[in-house]
C-alpha cells in the first residue's frame, strides 16, 4: 500500500494511525498521522512511495492480556 493509501483509510475510519502486517497478520510496523505529517512536510510523492519505506518498523506491542500500567511504562520505556 501506498502512504496515499493509508491516509485515505486514516480518513475513512478516523484512525491516528495503521497497523502494517504480512499475509500471516503478523506485525511489520506502524504508520501514524505524525508519520504522515513527517512525511509530507518532506514534499513526498504519497502516491508513489510505499509504507514499508517510511513506517516504523518492529513496534514493541502487547498481547490484549496486559494491563494499562504495562502499555504506559512500554510506552515510557520507547
Amino acid at each position: 500500500a501506498t502512504v496515499q493509501d493509508a491516509c485515505k483509510a486514516m480518513c475513512e475510519h478516523r484512525a491516528g494511525s495503521v497497523l502494517v502486517v504480512d499475509d500471516q497478520q503478523k506485525l511489520l510496523g506502524i504508520f501514524s498521522g505524525r508519520d504522515a505529517v513527517q512525511f509530507l512536510a518532506g514534499r513526498g510523492d504519497a502516491t508513489a512511495v510505499v509504507l514499508a519505506d517510511v513506517m516504523t518498523r518492529n513496534p514493541v506491542s502487547l498481547g490484549p492480556e496486559s494491563r494499562a500500567l504495562e502499555a504506559l511504562s512500554a510506552m515510557t520505556a520507547g
